[in-house]
């Protein structure tokens, strides 16, 4: 069951990436994208989590999907609390 869900995925995600005219295969498009990540970040007694700026083959590969904008920061907290 999960094999077919993920062949579905795939076969979705492939028809979003040409309907943007985006020229790549889900799974090209998936490694394109797999590096952004969050990322903890310490600064003066603050724990951040943010996440790295996307070029733009990687905007578009998330435009394609319905992410529109990524945010910069996900979470700000104090290291003591």
């Amino acid at each position: 069951m999960i094999c077919v869900l993920a062949y579905l995925l795939e076969k979705v995600f492939e028809k979003r990436l040409i309907q943007v005219k985006i020229d790549l295969s889900a799974r090209c498009a998936m490694s394109d994208i797999r590096r952004i990540k969050a990322i903890e970040d310490r600064i003066e007694g603050y724990r951040i989590i943010r996440i790295p700026v996307a070029n733009e083959q990687e905007m578009a590969i998330l435009k394609a999907v319905g992410v529109e904008h990524l945010p910069k920061v996900l979470k700000v907290r104090s290291i003591n609390s």
